[in-house]
């Protein structure tokens, strides 16, 4: 079902920073998602529908800090956005500094 986050801060996750499973006409807006172990938002499900992140920052998605706390290493991730099904939208953000796996 549909649900908006507007304004949001998420960060230093273990895991995603956003996982909108099932979602239908779902929206990340005016948000900061930073410093994730896998991708900052995932979106899947069956047929998940109109997704959109608008106007947001995405930052050092799908990696760790290492124990001595200088350097970020790649965790088996897709992408700092992973979204499937139709009408997804993606405008005006700032995707930065994403480890993926391919």
């Amino acid at each position: 079902d549909s649900v908006t986050m507007t304004g949001v801060s998420i960060s230093d996750t273990a895991d995603h920073g956003v996982s909108a499973e099932y979602c239908v006409s779902c929206r990340v807006q005016n948000s900061t998602i930073a410093r994730t172990g896998l991708d900052a938002i995932v979106v899947r499900g069956w047929l998940p529908s109109g997704f959109a992140l608008t106007d947001s920052i995405v930052t050092e998605s799908g990696a760790s800090t290492r124990s001595d706390g200088w350097r970020m290493l790649p965790r088996p991730a897709f992408g700092a956005v992973t979204a499937t099904g139709p009408a997804t939208n993606l405008e005006r953000n700032r995707i930065v500094g994403s480890g993926n796996s391919g």
